[in-house]
């Protein structure tokens, strides 16, 4: 008479992790215009002034001078 095959060891579920926190957003100080001061918002046309950001019009007011 054969013998019985040894029953496999269960396998065990990994641990799940927990789910991650949504982390605080940052206090990002608003980006805000080199020339004229006023607050740069998504919708506006920007550019790279050395390591600033300005809106395109007083880039274009600023170089014409």
């Amino acid at each position: 008479m054969a013998k019985k095959p040894r029953p496999k060891p269960a396998r065990r579920k990994p641990r799940r992790r927990a789910p991650s926190r949504p982390r605080p957003p940052k206090d990002t100080p608003a980006a805000v215009c080199y020339f004229c001061g006023a607050e740069i918002t998504p919708d506006d046309r920007v550019r790279q002034f050395h390591e600033l950001m300005v809106h395109q019009t007083c880039y274009q007011r600023d170089v014409s001078r």
